[in-house]
């Protein structure tokens, strides 16, 4: 009761906010809604039809941008900001842009039949969303609380740039070849560029691993799309040849199945269950220092051993050490190799050597376990090694 009374001021401030921003866009609307119905009047008079068309052509991809814009503008006063510049400082203005640039090629192809420019409007689309979205990434970067959202928005930025390229080379017959397979690399990298949000978003942290391999190889991956590409080409040239067709769908198969299949064993889940499953394996061949002293840290040993993670171990020595009366300076050398210690990207690691790289990565661990404890031993009394 008490948090609905608390709440109910924010909701009168948001409302006499909201209603404020209404009516001071309101002659904005006016005007473009007068402006649109004159365009159309003047449109059906072929005397003035060119100044019909000029004011069509600005008013109504105007008013449709006006209306996105307020979108975005009550998303703002409601608090969702990610919301609010992505309507405000992308969709808006990428929606005006399309309509100006449809309508000026529309009309032009009207008054002049085989209009000579019309094939490049679709790479001027193609250029002013990339602008836009990498305009859209900065101002959600520079905000903070949406960098995320804005590296994807970059990656996202450079699909449209790509595209821009692939759709000026594929207007000549010469450069099909390289045109039409950047479409693909394009495409591949603008579904990759959620990686980021994989990786960073905290509803996907099980495959954090997994987000940032995507982002390693979204490059890879569209490299490997822009072949597939040139096949695809190539299969025009054997329309009938069903062998052709199986091959090209069998190789795409093998590709989202790589990938997929690539992710699957990233998530944290399956990693946890494979590094626990080597530690239980190779736990018993692995010889570390014992003496009265291992019993207190037989457990921090034991999870630095098969996870990485050091920093309950680190204060345990560091504690054992400080009872044993030796200063912060006298301490810091006999565990610097163990802080310095850092666990190697998973994601890094191919797949096909990730179990002997778990091997490799816990013997190692060991082996600094057990420096350790020898150094502390030689150098003080707190542990015993023989």
């Amino acid at each position: 009761m008490d948090q609905k009374i608390a709440t109910e001021p924010q909701q009168k401030s948001q409302r006499t906010l909201l209603y404020s921003k209404i009516a001071r866009y309101l002659p904005t609307v006016a005007v473009l809604l007068l402006a649109f119905v004159g365009s159309e009047i003047f449109l059906l008079k072929s005397s003035y039809f060119g100044i019909g068309a000029l004011i069509f052509v600005f008013s109504l991809p105007a008013g449709i941008g006006v209306a996105l814009y307020f979108v975005g503008i009550v998303c703002e006063i409601y608090n969702h900001e990610l919301s609010a510049i992505f309507f405000k400082s992308f969709l808006a203005q990428s929606t005006f842009v399309f309509f100006v640039l449809d309508s000026i090629f529309s009309i032009a192809s009207l008054v002049r039949a085989g209009f000579f420019l019309a094939p490049f409007l679709i790479p001027l689309l193609f250029l002013s969303n990339a602008l836009l979205a990498n305009r859209f990434a900065d101002i959600a970067i520079g905000g903070k609380k949406n960098q995320t959202a804005g590296l994807a928005a970059k990656r996202v930025a450079i699909a449209f740039g790509v595209s821009f390229f692939a759709s000026f080379l594929s207007l000549s017959f010469i450069s099909v070849w390289i045109g039409y397979p950047l479409y693909y690399s394009a495409l591949t990298y603008g579904i990759l560029s959620i990686s980021p949000l994989i990786a960073y978003s905290k509803r996907t942290e099980n495959f954090r691993e997994a987000g940032l391999y995507l982002m390693r190889t979204s490059f890879q991956w569209s490299v490997v799309a822009f072949f597939l590409g040139i096949a695809a080409i190539i299969i025009t040239f054997f329309q009938n040849n069903i062998v052709a067709y199986a091959v090209i769908v069998a190789l795409v198969a093998v590709v989202i199945g790589t990938v997929g299949f690539r992710i699957y064993s990233l998530g944290s889940t399956r990693i946890a269950r494979e590094s626990q499953g080597v530690y239980q394996k190779h736990v018993r061949k692995l010889v570390v220092v014992q003496d009265e002293s291992f019993d207190f840290l037989r457990n921090t040993v034991n999870e630095f051993i098969r996870t990485g993670r050091k920093e309950t171990l680190l204060i345990a020595l560091t504690t054992l050490l400080a009872n044993a009366g030796f200063s912060f300076e006298q301490s810091e050398p006999l565990l610097r190799t163990l802080s310095n210690y850092e666990v190697p990207a998973i994601h890094k690691i191919p797949y096909l050597s990730m179990k002997k790289s778990f091997e490799l990565e816990i013997e190692k661990r060991a082996r600094l376990i057990n420096g350790t404890f020898n150094l502390i031993a030689k150098e003080t009394s707190v542990v015993k090694t023989s």
